[in-house]
């Protein structure tokens, strides 16, 4: 793949994540919330099925998302991530949630372009590069964009890889 191809198309990633009540429903209406953040459409990818990880035993499959976006002029990762703080809390209620805990929707800022920063929360998602469940349908929204300071497109990380998490496309939402 040239350098060319590899360059960032779509400057915001947002992952989607839900195990408990109708999931599949609580992320085609977060999705839907997503728009007032971008400056034209949102790439939208298929719902998949994954196995927990990293949760209790028993816990149920998630169902999971990614959208791509630009960002409308003037957004900062740390206004977008309010607002995925809101639409949560617009959704299902409740307040925070215990990591790999289930939960009714999570919404995750995975990348903001190819800004990192560390606060108030961290840009790149310190956790995704290593979960199936993130880069599957990441994969089908922004598979020539560079995550910052890889150098590799989310394609090729999701080649390399090793993670024993099963995922299944289930399709459109």
């Amino acid at each position: 793949m040239s350098r060319q191809q590899r360059i960032v198309t779509e400057d915001v990633l947002i992952g989607l994540g839900s195990n408990l009540g109708e999931s599949r429903q609580l992320l085609a209406a977060a999705l839907a919330r997503l728009q007032v953040y971008a400056a034209g459409p949102v790439r939208v990818s298929t719902c998949w099925r994954t196995s927990p990880v990293g949760c209790e035993p028993g816990t149920p499959d998630f169902h999971n998302a990614a959208a791509a976006f630009r960002p409308v002029k003037g957004l900062s990762p740390e206004t977008l991530f309010a607002g995925l703080q809101a639409i949560e809390q617009a959704l299902v209620g409740g307040g925070p949630v215990a990591p790999n805990a289930p939960r009714a929707l999570d919404l995750d800022l995975l990348l903001f372009g190819d800004q990192r920063c560390t606060s108030p929360r961290v840009v790149p998602h310190p956790r995704a590069l290593g979960r199936r469940f993130v880069l599957a349908p990441a994969m089908q929204v922004a598979p020539h964009s560079l995550w910052p300071g890889t150098g590799k497109t989310i394609s090729e990380l999701y080649l390399e890889l090793t993670s024993a998490e099963s995922v299944f496309d289930l399709g459109y939402l």
